[in-house]
């Protein structure tokens, strides 16, 4: 799997537009390469979503692995689906 291009540094103080701007045109390019020009928006929007939450738990796995290894012992998960009692 390729990487997202690392640019010059961003001397604008608009990191985050620029990040997302990247994000975005990633997504594009993951939409593009799995489903053909004609296909209308509703397919367009499903495979981009799942490529999105895909993205999102790759993510999320990575950095909780490296939480691991930098803080052995240190990492505590505590969660609740959004519909159970507190």
């Amino acid at each position: 799997m390729g990487s997202v291009h690392q640019g010059p540094i961003n001397r604008n103080g608009n990191e985050i537009e620029v990040a997302r701007a990247d994000l975005a045109r990633a997504l594009k390019r993951v939409v593009e390469a799995e489903i053909s020009p004609e296909s209308p928006f509703a397919e367009r929007e499903i495979v981009a979503l799942a490529a999105a939450d895909e993205a999102t738990r790759e993510y999320c796995e990575r950095e909780l692995a490296h939480w691991q290894r930098c803080d052995r012992g240190k990492l505590q998960i505590v969660g609740r689906w959004p519909n159970e009692a507190q």
